[in-house]
């Protein structure tokens, strides 16, 4: 290479050689600020899908608590079923089964209310017959189509206040937000409503439905032991007391007259003739008589006596608080009664009308026990029947 010929021409390529490094130097300059501008970029993305990540992450983890809140709420609801239904089906009163109902609802839905309405044969309306945190007197009743209760009952599925845009301020049922029916094998109950949900979990229309129906169980169970208990405890033919229940109930009430050293009184009576009256007029006759007559004593007697059938045509009754002239009064307006009453076939009697005769005995002047009133009783009835009948007489010591 000719050294000479380059330093020669050197001057004349310099300022295109200057020219040449100045475009690559900008060239370079503008590869940097493209390569930081990229990872400046690619920084922000980054940083956008680091946030975006831990926003899901966030919502993930709320929708994981609501959901392990309500798995917790629905095995708190599994686990308590054996024992709810246990205890629901145990109440041997309907006190009982509200106070359980109640109990399990406020236990399993966070609600400030709970009230249960149960329906009137008579009017078909809806009565308010328990109130939790609503403070109200059981005295308001709903009409079936009325209100979210009314609503619940007439349609028989769960309502809410909401889903029927219903005016709040002028309803009857204005404590409750959502009512479901009680219903057994669709004859209906009543219904049972909560009011506002504190800390809502979205199946709490769910659970009271299950409620509701736990409840319809058990009610239908407390009516059948209800009538087993009636059918225990009565008489088959009459409807009045046994003469087993008769006694349960008599030795309670001497230990209260014992206790508060108060009178108590035994009125024992049997019909007349009664069984000329069946020869006469058939057995099926003498039948409707008994319950006939006994009906009547049962209606002219105050609710505090205990009116029972001591066997055949004999009937007792236990007069608490009764003195013997108080006894006395009670038991001849029962006689005349009977006396003046237009019995079928009466007229057939030896004395033309159906009556009776009886005996009244006294706690304590005639006896210390009940089994000595009954008997000094039966001894006046005797004395009342070897008298001409149709009388009643005290029992004389």
């Amino acid at each position: 290479m000719d050294w000479n010929i380059i330093l020669e021409i050197l001057p004349d390529l310099l300022p295109w050689l200057l020219l040449l490094f100045v475009i690559c130097l900008i060239a370079f300059l503008f590869y940097l600020w493209g390569k930081q501008t990229g990872v400046s970029q690619s920084r922000e993305q980054t940083d956008k899908k680091v946030r975006l990540m831990e926003s899901q992450r966030d919502k993930f983890q709320s929708e994981l608590t609501a959901v392990n809140l309500k798995l917790e709420q629905y095995i708190n609801f599994l686990v308590r079923i054996p024992d709810a239904v246990k205890n629901l089906n145990s109440a041997l009163s309907f006190d009982d089964l509200v106070t359980s109902t109640i109990r399990l609802t406020k236990e399993m839905i966070d609600t400030n209310a709970v009230e249960i309405y149960l329906k009137d044969p008579k009017t078909d309306n809806l009565k308010l017959v328990a109130a939790f945190g609503t403070n109200r007197g059981q005295s308001i009743e709903v009409k079936p189509g009325e209100d979210v209760v009314g609503n619940a009952a007439n349609l028989q599925i769960l309502v809410s206040r909401d889903s029927l845009k219903l005016n709040k301020n002028t309803a009857a049922d204005k404590f409750i937000e959502i009512a479901a029916p009680i219903a057994f094998r669709g004859s209906l109950i009543g219904v049972i409503g909560i009011g506002k949900i504190k800390r809502r979990m979205e199946n709490e229309k769910r659970l009271l439905s299950m409620i509701a129906d736990l409840f319809a169980v058990a009610y239908r169970n407390l009516e059948s032991l209800d009538s087993v208990k009636e059918e225990a405890i009565t008489d088959a033919l009459t409807g009045l007391f046994n003469r087993r229940h008769f006694f349960e109930e008599a030795h309670s009430e001497l230990r209260k007259a014992v206790g508060y050293n108060s009178t108590l009184s035994v009125f024992i009576f049997d019909i007349d003739n009664f069984k000329h009256y069946n020869d006469t007029n058939g057995h099926p006759q003498g039948d409707i008589l008994l319950k006939e007559l006994a009906l009547l004593v049962k209606n002219n007697s105050r609710s505090t006596n205990i009116v029972a059938r001591y066997g055949g045509e004999e009937f007792i009754v236990l007069l608490k608080d009764n003195d013997k002239n108080g006894a006395l009064t009670y038991a001849e307006n029962i006689r005349k009664m009977l006396e003046n009453h237009p019995f079928q076939h009466r007229e057939k009697q030896p004395l033309g009308f159906v009556s009776i005769s009886g005996g009244v005995a006294t706690y304590p002047a005639d006896g210390d026990t009940i089994e000595k009133l009954i008997k000094n009783a039966d001894s006046a009835l005797y004395t009342a029947k070897e008298s001409g009948r149709n009388r009643v007489i005290a029992y004389q010591s």
